[in-house]
């Protein structure tokens, strides 16, 4: 007995389906949905290999290049100097939030690579304040390191680390005078 695989798309099909993507084909169909395709990219203009199951599958080009600054400003960056013009050439960038320059590329902003420090300090602040404590510094960097903060309860500066309160250690509240503060 004969096995039976999914029934072939005519090349005509094929086609008319990428073509309403947004690619202009380069070569003929392979005749197999897993072969791949040489396509150009109708919005960039960059040539492009990839499957007709990939494609279906929702990946496309990776230009990006047609507005790079939305893209950028999407994720809370601003361009420090004009879009260099290719997705992987190095573009200076500022976080909107806190103004600190890094150097990243279009290539990394579209796979969500890109993130600016103050943004984890942000989580680990809020972190911080959810078990009882104020920072007094800036975040030392690493889960492990102490960080001075001050406990909202018994109001004494305690070095805990990020790591301690997340294991669930608290401060063991003791007041001015010594004594152990009932909670």
């Amino acid at each position: 007995m004969a096995k039976t695989g999914p029934k072939p798309i005519p090349p005509e099909a094929a086609a008319e389906e990428v073509r309403a993507l947004g690619y202009e084909l380069q070569e003929g169909y392979p005749g197999r949905t897993t072969d791949p395709w040489r396509l150009l990219c109708l919005t960039c203009t960059h040539p492009w290999r990839s499957t007709l199951s990939a494609i279906r599958s929702g990946r496309r080009c990776r230009h990006l290049s047609e507005k790079p600054n939305e893209h950028l400003n999407k994720i809370g960056f601003i361009a420090s100097e004009p879009y260099p013009g290719h997705p992987d050439l190095p573009w200076p960038v500022r976080c909107s939030t806190c103004t600190k320059e890094q150097v990243t590329t279009l290539k990394k902003v579209h796979r969500g690579g890109v993130r600016c420090p103050c943004e984890k300090e942000a989580k680990v602040v809020a972190e911080m304040q959810a078990a009882g404590y104020r920072p007094l510094v800036e975040y030392p960097g690493s889960a492990r390191k102490p960080w001075p903060s001050e406990c909202t309860t018994c109001k004494q500066e305690r070095k805990p680390s990020l790591t301690t309160v997340r294991s669930g250690k608290r401060c063991r509240h003791f007041g001015p005078d010594g004594t152990l503060i009932a909670i």
